[in-house]
């Protein structure tokens, strides 16, 4: 793969990142939309518990290779599962629930997606680790919606 291609696919997996998960969450928040900046808050959190205890438990290797000198370095370098896009399916699952748009679905899909395809072709990782880590995030971001937007439940901001 020529080297601009790269280039493009390292830019677009890194709207998977924290730091584009953290700038989603600052604009819910600036726009005074607290139930869902909870929704995405509780989901990151709980995402990060699950990711970290399965990384501890289960090591398995990039497929690009990363070394590592202690168990932080150890669970960063550890491709099960795909955080990235754990969080990218979280956002598309939580925003099409709270807002309820076709149109906006499609587009955080799309956007989801390709993020999960762009950790493939940068090789970090295989296609289970993406797959799993989406997967998981699709059912953290309905537990917190449940928890969140249920009428019945006493966590309502």
């Amino acid at each position: 793969m020529n080297n601009f291609v790269m280039k493009q696919w390292k830019s677009l997996s890194e709207l998977g990142s924290i730091y584009g998960y953290l700038f989603l969450m600052f604009m819910v928040y600036s726009f005074g939309n607290s139930r869902l900046f909870l929704m995405l808050l509780s989901s990151l959190v709980l995402s990060y518990i699950i990711a970290v205890t399965i990384r501890v438990i289960y090591f398995k290797d990039r497929p690009s290779k990363e070394k590592y000198n202690n168990i932080l370095e150890k669970i960063d370098a550890s491709s099960f599962p795909s955080i990235h896009a754990m969080r990218s399916s979280i956002v598309f699952a939580l925003f099409t629930l709270y807002f309820n748009d076709v149109f906006l679905a499609v587009m955080f899909f799309i956007t989801s997606l390709m993020i999960s395809i762009s950790r493939y072709k940068i090789k970090k990782h295989y296609w289970l680790d993406i797959i799993i880590g989406y997967l998981i995030g699709l059912i953290i971001a309905c537990l917190s919606y449940l928890i969140f937007y249920s009428d019945s439940v006493i966590f309502m901001a």
